[in-house]
């Protein structure tokens, strides 16, 4: 270890390839492509003015030594806009992980944000709780529709890309079904007898013969 200083610092789009080198180092089973997909994606979709893009890195000589990606998000339901953010891919180089609390501490440090965490690996959940994580549900939620008979007066619409306005949905929601659309998911809007409209993103998952799941996007 040289005697670089630490810092913790936003990442940049200049920082994009050495931060996907050091996450495939540090998440097993994770290609480089996939890393390189995810911060791209992040590149170019719209932020709420004033966050981070793509979130903070523990900067050691110019090269990370940890990273925290955060995914912000803002929906205005009409009163006020709330403004929500994924942590999401922490990790820290071993030699380095006395300084991680420093990048939750600074990456949780907005008050009028709600900080989740949709994705933590088993062997994390006591750490996060720790910085004031409570869980939201647990378990899983299998669904058999091909066992289930049609309800009358039930359709269902398959959202496009280019889909630009769907009757009966906020143009907030509208724009996360394209824009996962996009990213390969399966968005549908399910309308029921009610008039009622409601929205479903799918993500299409490969099982293997071994098994093992293929994720298509992420």
């Amino acid at each position: 270890m040289t005697n670089h200083p630490i810092r913790c610092r936003e990442i940049s789009a200049a920082d994009i390839d050495v931060v996907a080198e050091f996450l495939t180092r540090g998440f097993a089973g994770r290609p480089r492509l996939y890393w390189m997909q995810g911060l791209r994606r992040q590149a170019s979709r719209e932020i709420p003015e004033g966050y981070p893009r793509f979130g903070y890195m523990l900067d050691h000589g110019g090269l990370p030594v940890g990273v925290l990606l955060l995914l912000y998000t803002s929906r205005n339901n009409g009163a006020e806009t709330a403004i929500s953010c994924n942590l999401s891919s922490w990790y820290v180089d071993p030699a380095f992980r006395n300084y991680a609390p420093l990048l939750t501490k600074i990456a949780q440090r907005h008050k009028e944000v709600t900080y989740v965490n949709i994705s933590p690996a088993a062997w994390t959940r006591p750490i996060i709780e720790t910085q004031g994580f409570n869980a939201y549900c647990s378990g899983l939620l299998f669904s058999l529709p091909v066992l289930s008979g049609v309800k009358p007066g039930v359709t269902i619409e398959t959202v496009s890309p280019d889909t630009h306005s769907i009757q009966g949905l906020p143009a907030a929601d509208v724009e996360l079904l394209t824009r996962h659309a996009r990213y390969g998911c399966l968005s549908l809007v399910c309308r029921v007898a009610t008039g009622e409209r409601l929205p479903f993103i799918l993500q299409p998952v490969r099982i293997r013969r071994d098994g093992s799941r293929r994720r298509r996007c992420s």
